[in-house]
C-alpha cells in the first residue's frame, strides 16, 4: 500500500492537499470494517495552511494536543472483542476546547492512531492501559496488529 493511499474515513477528518504536506513518517496499517487497510501518515504542514474539507466527508476541524492522549482529562475505554476472541481497547476521548466553547468526541481508528503517535513522540507512559507493551513500542505494535488483521480475517486469504 503507498502513501497516498490517505486515511480519510474517520481518521484526523483532514484532507491535506499534498504539496502542502511534507510527509515524515508512516504509520503500520490497520485493518478496520468492510475489509479495509488503513495507513495514517504523519507529515509537518505550515501554521498558515487552511484546512478545506469535503462536507460529505468531514463535520468539523479542531484541534487537540497530542499530549491529550496520553493525559487525558475525560477519557473511557471499551472492551472490543472479535468473532475469534481477540480482545482488544478502544479508546474513547472527550476533548473540551476552552476558545470555542466546544466538546469534541474522539475515539475508534483516531483515537488509535492519536494514542500510538503520542507514545511514539513523547515516550512515556499514559494514565490508562494500552495494547502495546510501552518499553517495546514499536515492535510490540506491529505484533498487535498482525494479531488483529488475523483475528478479524481468521479463516480468510490474506492480502498482506
Amino acid at each position: 500500500m503507498n502513501i497516498f493511499t490517505w486515511y480519510k474515513h474517520k481518521c484526523l477528518r483532514v484532507l491535506l492537499i499534498f504539496k502542502n504536506l511534507l510527509i515524515d513518517w508512516r504509520f503500520f496499517p490497520l485493518s478496520f470494517q468492510m475489509n479495509n487497510l488503513v495507513t495514517p501518515v504523519v507529515g509537518f504542514i505550515e501554521d498558515t495552511f487552511q484546512a478545506t474539507p469535503n462536507p460529505d466527508e468531514v463535520s468539523e476541524v479542531f484541534l487537540v494536543p497530542l499530549e491529550y492522549f496520553v493525559k487525558p482529562l475525560n477519557y473511557k475505554t471499551f472492551s472490543y472483542k472479535t468473532s475469534s476472541g481477540y480482545s482488544t481497547h478502544v479508546h474513547c476521548f472527550i476533548y473540551h476546547d476552552q476558545e470555542h466553547k466546544k466538546s469534541f468526541k474522539i475515539w475508534g481508528l483516531t483515537a488509535h492512531f492519536a494514542v500510538f503517535l503520542a507514545l511514539v513522540i513523547f515516550g512515556e507512559r499514559p494514565t490508562f492501559e494500552v495494547d502495546y507493551d510501552l518499553d517495546n513500542l514499536i515492535s510490540s505494535s506491529e505484533n498487535y496488529f498482525i494479531n488483529l488483521y488475523a483475528s478479524v480475517h481468521e479463516g480468510k486469504k490474506s492480502n498482506l
